[in-house]
Parts: structure tokens; sequence; C-alpha cells
């Protein structure tokens, strides 16, 4: 009987040890250099001190060291903790804090371990930088409750929480994998970060599977117009990302001609809609397309499902093992038809998170329907409808429900509505105080906002409509909304100085439309009635500027000229230059119209 992954790797490289494990861009490795190399590295770290009980940090870019040290120290019967290399430091040092690993495997040539920590070097591909001290372990390897690896993922107090899966979930879910999704003849790129653990069914999937693992540098891995050359080849292969990858490649790849070879592709990380489905199969016909569901503290996946129809992609069905509650708020299961908050239970629950008990009681809740005492599950956040065919419908997050004008509005249904619009390649929807912003990824001459008033009720209407040339990024590939939020806070900084210091013309405008409006600011292209004005608002502003210029303006004016600049327009030819020094002079005034 098998009790790990490695056991799987063992018999294959056994049985086979020329069969080619790894790929990258300049070699290969067989299964059984693999594992000879992984047993180097075993010994090494047993003679250091690692053994069960024991975690070991990963600071190794996407190559062969990183697959080598999986392995590695899985034979030496610790857990690996994978970081993303590029880490910042302070949380990189949090991480490593937390996590008690005072031990780091590093890559010549690469980032570094913290001064405080111990490293091991290890060559690209594998090798011990310094020949090895020590011999193989004896033991017999690692057992199904033995912990496997350590994840970190974000905190809601800004504080990383380490997930901690064990032996015999990562084992059941590699096989799943490996006999479900995985496909020696369409081979699949390893391409999302050693932090994520999508990497895992890329990598250590692929080899239980006893197919060769294609090892994507990182540079190529982040960049969509390079994935879409790696990927615009009619041999066949399959490709797993997160949808909002997938469609800034996808992007590309409809820009270039001639046949892909894409077979299969899995997408999950994010919710997946119709219209990306939809353009996924217009650019390659008989596309298997999976999309897969599942939180990091479930081992990386709960459900799947082949996505069929033209409708939004469901949740599927629950992995083998795995278990889907459906649960109201006194924690009763809802009936088909109805919606409510996901809840998992069964074998690949995590264990919890390290040193933190009070937060692992909140979330890893005790399991009233399962026969097996003991049994937990986890708190999703999710909120899902139950079909009637059993699969579940993704609604959205519960911190991604807002209520506006009384009005309970969703966030990923505004992204879905501007996705749809033509010339938008993605979106993101967040909230800054009471103001909900989206950053849209179009060109800057289309006029989102007009285009949305066809789909959106007004007060689901974004506060303020940001066209940016692509959005930022996580290592992982998912949209950065960390990044668009600073933004945002500096956008709003920068238009309150300006309204302050420089008292322009426009921005006093500006001011008082916001003002009157009740919006968080306006930008000098923003259509007046395109934004919520009406016929009151116009004698408000219309008698606040009046008041500050001394200046007659009609009400016909808003039909006339509906932006702030063409207003300021309009009023530089009614008083020329001394508009914009009276402006200058009421600075207070456009912070209280």
């Amino acid at each position: 009987m098998n009790h790990s992954y490695l056991d799987v790797i063992r018999e294959i490289a056994e049985s086979d040890p020329a069969r080619v494990a790894l790929r990258w861009d300049g070699g290969e490795l067989g299964f059984g250099a693999l594992l000879a190399k992984a047993e180097e590295l075993a010994g090494e770290l047993a003679v250091r001190g690692v053994g069960a009980g024991r975690t070991v940090a990963l600071r190794l870019p996407r190559g062969p060291a990183l697959v080598v040290a999986m392995l590695g120290v899985t034979r030496a019967g610790a857990a690996f903790l994978p970081l993303a290399p590029e880490e910042p430091e302070e949380r990189l040092r949090m991480i490593l804090g937390d996590s008690d690993a005072s031990l780091v495997l590093c890559q010549t040539g690469g980032p570094r371990a913290p001064e405080e920590t111990e490293p091991v070097m290890l060559l690209p591909d594998g090798r011990l930088a310094e020949p090895s001290s020590g011999v193989p372990p004896t033991s017999a390897g690692p057992r199904r409750e033995d912990l496997a690896y350590v994840v970190y993922t974000s905190g809601s107090t800004g504080r990383p929480k380490g997930v901690m899966v064990e032996h015999g979930a990562l084992l059941d879910y590699l096989t799943w994998c490996a006999t479900t999704l995985l496909d020696a003849g369409a081979p699949m790129p390893a391409i999302s970060s050693p932090a994520f653990d999508a990497s895992l069914k890329q990598t250590l999937g692929t080899l239980v599977a006893g197919a060769q693992v294609w090892l994507i540098d990182d540079a190529t891995a982040t960049d969509p117009l390079a994935l879409a050359g790696l990927l615009a080849r009619p041999a066949p292969y399959a490709f797993n990302c997160v949808p909002s990858l997938w469609r800034a490649v996808l992007a590309e790849l409809e820009a270039v001609p001639g046949e892909i070879g894409l077979r299969r592709l899995l997408l999950g990380g994010e919710a997946a809609d119709a219209e990306l489905v939809a353009r996924t199969r217009s650019r390659a016909p008989g596309v298997e397309i999976w999309n897969l569901y599942g939180p990091t503290e479930t081992t990386a996946n709960a459900s799947a499902g082949v996505v069929t129809g033209s409708g939004t992609p469901t949740l599927g069905r629950p992995l083998p093992g795995r278990r889907l509650y459906v649960l109201a708020a006194d924690g009763s299961e809802v009936m088909p038809g109805e919606s409510g908050e996901l809840f998992i239970g069964g074998d690949g629950v995590a264990r919890g998170y390290r040193g933190r008990p009070a937060q692992t009681a909140e979330r890893f809740v005790p399991d009233p329907f399962s026969p097996v005492p003991g049994a937990r599950m986890f708190r999703t956040g999710d909120l899902v409808r139950r079909r009637a065919d059993g699969d579940l419908e993704y609604l959205g997050r519960r911190d991604r429900m807002v209520k506006r004008s009384g009005v309970r509005i969703e966030l990923d249904e505004i992204e879905h509505a501007i996705r749809r619009i033509a010339g938008v390649r993605d979106a993101a929807v967040f909230m800054r105080e009471t103001a909900m912003v989206a950053a849209v990824e179009a060109p800057h001459t289309l006029n989102v906002r007009r285009e949305l008033t066809a789909w959106l009720p007004r007060a689901a209407l974004p506060d303020v409509i940001r066209i940016v040339d692509a959005l930022p990024r996580t290592a992982g590939g998912k949209t950065d909304l960390d990044a668009l939020r600073a933004a945002q806070d500096a956008a709003t900084g920068a238009a309150e100085r300006r309204t302050t210091e420089e008292g322009s013309l426009e921005d006093l405008l500006a001011a008082i439309w916001a003002r009157v409006l009740e919006l968080p600011e306006v930008s000098p292209e923003d259509d007046f009635f395109e934004v919520g004005g009406h016929s009151l608002a116009m004698l408000r502003i219309v008698g606040r500027v009046g008041e500050l210029f001394d200046v007659d303006l009609p009400v016909d004016l808003f039909f006339d000229a509906p932006t702030v600049a063409l207003q300021a327009q309009a009023i530089r030819e009614k008083l020329g230059v001394e508009a914009d020094a009276r402006a200058v002079r009421e600075p207070a005034a456009g912070r209280r119209p």
C-alpha cells in the first residue's frame, strides 16, 4: 500500500528509470536520476537533523532543483514549505518565524535565505552545490497521517496563515489528478508559483501520472504574450491557470492565426464565466474545459467538472472522498434551488493553521453530517446555490457582497458585466471605503460607463472607473487587488492635492459635481447624465458655479456641455483668463461646494 506520493514515483523509477521525468529549456532528467538526487539531498538533510516533525522551506525558482527539493524533503520524513522566490524579505521572515523552519533550500545564483536561517544550496539541476556529507535515510518514509507540506495564504489580519496538509490527503488528490486530468500525450506546462498549491498538480501530479513535467521559466510563466508564443503550436498539450491569466493569454492567441493544440484547459482559483468559455471554444474547437474549485484548506481542489453548455460554469461534483454541504445560517442544509454557504468535509480537509488554534477552530468546525467520529469540515466563506441536478453554482464571496441604496450587489457580477463589453480584456471591481471602483483593461477611448448602463441598475454602477493598460497580477496569476487598492488610494490622494494646491478650473468643477452628486470623485470626461445627474443637481451646480464665478450659466449648458472639461471651456469663453484666476483663489470651495 502506498502511503505517500513518493512511493508511487519510486515504483516508476525502479521499473523504468530512463523515462523522462523533467524537461526544461536546456535539459531533461529521468525518473531514476531524479530519485537519486532526491536521495542524496535527503541524506544531507538527515545529517543536519531534518526528519519527522520538521519543516524545510524551499526558496527555489520553478526548475529541476525545486522538484528535487520536494522529493528530498519528503524522503527525509519532513514537510516542505514552498515559497515564492520573489517573496518580500519581511514577509519571508514572518513566514519562516511562524513555521519554525530554520533550514532553507536555495539555488546558487538565486534569492538567498535570511541571515538568521541555515541555507542548503542546490545547483539549478538539483545537485547539491557541495558534496553531500550524509547517506540516504534508512527510514521507511512518511505515513499517511504525517505532515506533507505547509502553504501560506493571506490572512485577514495581515499575517499569513500556514495551512498544514497531510500525506494521505495529498496522495489521494494527486492520484485523482493523475487518473482524471493528466495525459502523457498532452503535456501540461508547469507555470504556477511554487507558493501556490496549483503547482503541486503541475509537478508532483504529473510525476505520479508517470508523465514528464514541462518546467517553464519564471519570465515566461508570468508574461501572457510569452505564454501565447509557447502555446501557439499544433502539437497537443493541456494548460492549467487561473481564469484572469487565461483571459490575457487567450487575447494574445486570438491575434495569432493557425491551429493550436490545446486539448484540455483546467481553470481554477477564480470564478470562470460563460464569455471566456465561449471564446476558448472558438479559438480551440474540441477543447475539453474543466472548472476546478477548492480552497488551499481542502488540499487544492474539492470539486471539479467538465464545462458543458453555454452558461456560467458550475463547481461540478465533489472529488472522491470529499463532501460538499450548502448550509443556511442555522446550519441546516438548503433545498435544491436555494443558496447558502459552502462547507467542505471529507478526506481532503487540512490539519489546520500552523500555530493558529483560534483561527483553526473558527474555520475547521465539527462535521455533524459525517458518520466518522471527530470528523471536521471547512467553512469556505463562499456563497453557492445547489441546482436540481446536484451541481453547485458559485455566487461569490460573503465578503464580496455589498449593499448600496438598499440594493444587495455582488461585485463579481459587475465584473462579469464589464467583461461583456466589446473591447474589454479584463476587469476588477473592489471597494475603497464607501466607493465602488472598477479597474478596466481596455482601450482608453472606450466609454465603459455608457456601455454598463444597458446592463446594470444605477445602484450597481461603479463610482469610479479607471482604464488601465494591464491589471496587476500576483505571483499566482490572479488579479492583484491589493496593488489596485494602493493605486486607487494614490490617485485619490493626488486628486485631492491637485484640488487644494493647484486649484485648476477643472478640479474645482469636478469637486462641485462630486459633492452635489455624492460621488467620491469625478473625472473631466465623465458625462453628467451617466454619473447620475438629474434636474435638481443641475440647479445646485449652476447656482454654486454662478456664486463662485459671478457668472450666469443656463441649465441647458448640461445638454450642450455635459462634461467637466466642456463646461470649463464654456466658462473660459465667458470669463477668459479670469476664470482660472478665480479658481486658484477659491481652493476651499472645491472641498465644500
